[in-house]
């Protein structure tokens, strides 16, 4: 279940996940994508993890032109976000996501080792996930849909 966030009693700040950030590498991205970050850009926030799963997936392209085409793309992206806007992985973030394993894996659901860490990230700095990946639903964090929600 999605849990809806309240802009009144809820984070304000975004952490976007990969789907959001990938979704802008596309040669034509959702309109309502689109739309969402241009609206709530100042209080999105991108993530070490995220960026390194970006990394990841450029890296796998095989066909080098493809490949430098995403990379440009991508770097033109996350030039875009400020110091303020990156959070990275640390400390508490950590103990979180090491909480949310172990919790998923009790639960029967386990939690990919990436998305722990984007969910410790979201719990330790009280912010939002935007994203439309089912993973995230019912791990303590509010969530968001770019491709749905206006927040």
């Amino acid at each position: 279940m999605r849990r809806r966030l309240s802009m009144k009693t809820d984070p304000v700040a975004f952490i976007l996940d990969t789907c959001v950030m990938s979704e802008m590498l596309r040669r034509r991205p959702a309109q309502s994508v689109i739309a969402w970050l241009d609206r709530f850009f100042a209080d999105c926030r991108l993530t070490t993890p995220v960026y390194m799963e970006m990394e990841q997936g450029i890296a796998l392209v095989q066909d080098a032109d493809l490949r430098n085409d995403y990379r440009m793309r991508c770097d033109r992206l996350v030039d875009r976000f400020s110091s303020d806007q990156w959070l990275l992985f640390d400390r508490a973030a950590a103990r979180e996501a090491a909480a949310a394993i172990a919790s998923g894996q009790r639960a029967g659901r386990p939690l990919a080792a990436i998305d722990a860490q984007i969910v410790g990230l979201a719990i330790a700095m009280r912010c939002a996930v935007a994203t439309r990946d089912a993973d995230f639903e019912d791990r303590g964090v509010g969530l968001v849909n770019p491709w749905e929600d206006e927040a």
